[in-house]
């Protein structure tokens, strides 16, 4: 059993340690552009909107809906523009056949765990969308006839589009 200098010894090293966090904590009010932090951690809450979208394509075969804050919007293949539609998007179809892979599944043909498809086929198979230098490129199935989608993909800025799915 420790002797009392002991037990005293032991008492005032922890109180040290425990008063060492306390001053810590209260330097940081003092320090550099606190007040600016203080703004900032109030005002980021829900400033960051998530950029995936669920596209379907629409019933002409030429075109794709996707909800992007509450709003519909249909991406026209052929010029290339989105514009803002009261159309909604047709229901996912249902997973099976040639292409019945669930998440998870790693059968009929799905990539490794941890990889992605670099090219997909749409349901009718008259298309192909390919991902590369990460944007995303659409062509006939046969590779002809391919227009980027998007172009400002790149490393440096950190963006990167799509991974080849038909959804």
């Amino acid at each position: 059993m420790p002797d009392r200098t002991q037990r005293l010894i032991l008492s005032w090293l922890l109180l040290a340690s425990f008063g060492g966090a306390a001053v810590a904590q209260d330097t940081l009010q003092t320090m550099p552009r606190f007040d600016r932090y203080e703004k900032l951690r109030r005002d980021i809450t829900g400033s960051v909107k998530r950029g995936s979208i669920s596209p379907r394509w629409a019933e002409d075969g030429q075109s794709f809906i996707y909800d992007v804050g509450g709003k519909n919007f249909k991406f026209d293949i052929a010029t290339g523009k989105a514009a803002e539609t009261t159309e909604t998007a047709p229901p996912a179809p249902a997973r099976g056949g040639r292409r019945g892979v669930q998440r998870g599944n790693r059968g009929g043909g799905a990539p490794e765990r941890g990889r992605q498809f670099s090219t997909a086929v749409s349901e009718d198979g008259k298309l192909r969308a390919t991902t590369r230098n990460r944007n995303v490129f659409i062509s006939d199935a046969d590779g002809k006839n391919e227009f980027a989608v998007t172009t400002e993909g790149s490393v440096p800025n950190r963006i990167k589009f799509g991974v080849a799915s038909w959804v």
